[in-house]
């Protein structure tokens, strides 16, 4: 994912030097910009589901988990997930698809091109398959993400 995420980054960034020619406030833009490339990047090398917060359900995800796994750690979740009840692994589950369902972009502009492309969409998708380990174990979210 670093890969994908790093190169719709900087073509953005080359399409936003013509986009934002006469704008006064360039500078400020590309900084913003930028930054918010940094955080994707901490965002797909992360090992824990903390970085990857964006609504209320994942927010109630991760307290779940915290209350039943103690950590947020990806490897003690996915290590302790086979001795959970499925009704916890469910819900923790349905709270992360609900937050992947939640990603999505903003306007037409190169930063909301970068978001819906390499970001938030994609966020949603990368928490799915990198939170597989633990969702493998309710039936019932395989089938809500089916």
């Amino acid at each position: 994912m670093l890969i994908p995420v790093l190169i719709i980054s900087f073509l953005v960034h080359i399409y936003s030097i013509g986009y934002m020619n006469n704008d006064p406030h360039n500078q400020r833009f590309f900084s913003y910009l930028s930054l918010f490339t940094f955080m994707m990047i901490i965002l797909v090398t992360a090992n824990n589901f903390l970085l990857i917060v964006g609504d209320c359900f994942l927010t109630i995800g991760m307290f779940v988990m915290i209350w039943c796994f103690g950590n947020i750690d990806y490897s003690t979740v996915f290590s302790l997930s086979p001795y959970m009840s499925e009704n916890i692994i469910t819900l923790i589950g349905v709270c992360l698809l609900i937050g992947a369902m939640a990603k999505s972009s903003q306007g037409p502009t190169p930063v909301s091109a970068l978001i819906h492309a390499a970001t938030m969409v994609t966020a949603g998708v990368y928490l799915l398959m990198r939170a597989s380990p633990l969702i493998e174990y309710s039936s019932t979210v395989l089938i809500l993400c089916l």
